[in-house]
């Protein structure tokens, strides 16, 4: 509005300066119009022209003075018109903010009369241990405790990484002797997750589990300083570059460490481990025996973990990734290591059991370690028969490291080495080897409880 009273003043302004000039030049315009007729009328052709375009000026002057004169009458009238307009909307514009300036006010009384905190840990319900005990089933609703708070997870269990069964485990009890296991349940990101289902506070002595509170990492094994650790419990820790670069060879001490339970403690003297399966007669074979019935081999092979640089990828995800989707440990470039390992071919002893080259009921080997979670179940892998009994794979049953045995940390007394395929698949402190048709579906195995531990 501001802008088309001024364009308009500036029209009104132009008018009156136009009418003055002809007021004040029309009379002299007039003489040259009468002149010019004058000299046309003997006969000069462009005299006549010079005099009709004269002419023609004048009128377009004399109508232009007379616009000019009638705009600079009604000027007044409209500015007046527009002030008006203007002064209506500002008298609306004020009475709408005076009206939302009152509803503000009314609505902030309202809410200081009647307050709405956000709900907090001190109004929530409180529950006794035994109440909580009560919720086992997802029929009765399944709750579980965290330090001193209540939590009703039925709706979380199908989601749970490691799957329904180990965290049913907690089923009316506490989940801390659970979580004592697996470092990254300490993570903020679990944290976050475990607060949208709390119900309520616990009330007088905890929750009692199922299981010891009693710390299951206790007996690990010392470690060399120069590793680089990525978590504690269960360790994990990896070679630093310039070690890993120094020798083709990584020397045992600083070979990277990779757990997903706690280092079992074996009895060496004890020890044996167990061949079964289908088409095959049960062997229970030590590493004495081992040594003395079969032909011992020696390889150099790579052991590396699936998440090795995951670091990586995190910091320079795929088009279209953020990489907060990418779970697990931030391995750097040290998950990684060679050796020369010794010990027998797992061809040689499934051969020795009876099995059959080719036999279409089996399909995979399946490997158990001595290594076992809170319920008792067993880290476990598999491998294509046809890899398993290659004469040219060079999967071992291996009992020796760099020449010495070797090293609780490594798998010692004895572990598979599956040469070309990702470390998970050479486990660790092996207590049974057998033959089945479908591949393994314990929970390591089957990338379940690897998404909450790799």
């Amino acid at each position: 509005m501001a802008r088309g009273i001024q364009a308009f003043r500036h029209v009104v302004v132009s008018g009156y300066i136009c009418q003055r000039a002809f007021v004040a030049h029309g009379s002299t315009l007039s003489a040259i119009i009468n002149a010019r007729q004058f000299s046309g009328s003997v006969g000069n052709s462009s005299a006549r022209q010079e005099t009709a375009a004269w002419s023609q000026l004048l009128e377009w002057g004399l109508l232009g003075t007379a616009a000019a004169s009638i705009a600079v009458l009604l000027a007044p009238s409209a500015v007046a018109d527009a002030k008006t307009a203007v002064a209506d909307s500002r008298t609306s514009q004020l009475k709408a903010s005076v009206g939302t300036s009152k509803a503000a006010q009314v609505k902030q009384q309202v809410v200081q009369q009647h307050p709405q905190p956000p709900p907090s840990a001190d109004k929530l319900p409180e529950y006794a241990a035994d109440e909580v005990a009560q919720h086992r089933t997802p029929n009765d609703r399944v709750w579980v405790t965290y330090k001193n708070g209540v939590y009703d997870i039925t709706d979380f269990i199908a989601q749970h990484p490691g799957g329904a069964a180990k965290i049913m485990l907690a089923a009316g009890g506490s989940v801390e002797p659970f979580w004592g296991l697996y470092q990254q349940h300490q993570k903020q990101e679990v944290q976050d997750i475990i607060k949208q289902y709390r119900i309520g506070t616990l009330k007088g002595a905890p929750a009692q589990s199922n299981i010891s509170m009693e710390d299951p990492y206790k007996n690990e094994p010392k470690r060399h300083p120069a590793l680089t650790i990525r978590s504690d419990k269960p360790f994990n820790g990896e070679t630093p570059p310039d070690i890993l670069a120094a020798s083709l060879v990584t020397p045992a001490g600083v070979f990277y460490v990779r757990h997903h339970l706690p280092v079992p403690v074996i009895d060496q003297d004890k020890y044996s481990f167990k061949v079964e399966g289908q088409g095959l007669r049960t062997l229970q074979l030590s590493v004495p025996e081992l040594q003395k019935h079969f032909r011992k081999f020696e390889v150099a092979a790579t052991v590396q973990c699936a998440g090795n640089r995951r670091s990586q990828m995190k910091a320079q995800p795929a088009p279209g990734s953020t990489g907060h989707e990418i779970k697990g440990l931030d391995w750097e470039a040290g998950a990684i290591g060679t050796a020369v390992w010794g010990g027998v071919k797992l061809r040689d002893v499934l051969l020795a059991a009876g099995f059959t080259p080719g036999d279409p009921c089996v399909a995979h080997i399946h490997f158990y370690g001595y290594d076992v979670d809170e319920s008792g179940t067993s880290y476990a892998a598999s491998i294509p028969v046809a890899k398993a009994v290659s004469e040219y794979e060079d999967v071992l049953l291996a009992w020796e490291m760099n020449g010495q045995p070797i090293p609780r940390d490594h798998g010692g007394p004895l572990r598979v080495i599956v040469p070309g395929t990702t470390g998970a698949r050479s486990v660790k402190w092996i207590s049974m080897s057998c033959c089945k048709r479908p591949r393994t579906t314990a929970p390591m195995a089957n990338g379940m409880m690897q998404r909450l531990l790799a």
